[in-house]
């Protein structure tokens, strides 16, 4: 994975080949990414607590899931 500066990631969560811009925000346990694709987290994205990026899915930045 590729997770670039100013990015949170949260107690118990789990980034597994994805690319995470910058400033994102991620919950606890929470689960980004897979082994069959990169998913991909723009700028400024907050992830609420035990929530799930698919492998290969990709946000748009500034959302809020």
């Amino acid at each position: 994975s590729i997770i670039m500066a100013d990015t949170v990631i949260g107690s118990g969560s789990s980034v597994i080949k994805s690319i995470l811009d910058e400033d994102v925000r991620v919950g606890k346990n929470c689960m980004i990414g897979g082994e069959e694709a990169i998913a991909v987290v723009g700028s400024g994205v907050n992830i609420g607590d035990d929530k799930t990026i698919a492998a290969g899915e990709m946000i748009e930045p500034l959302a809020t899931i």
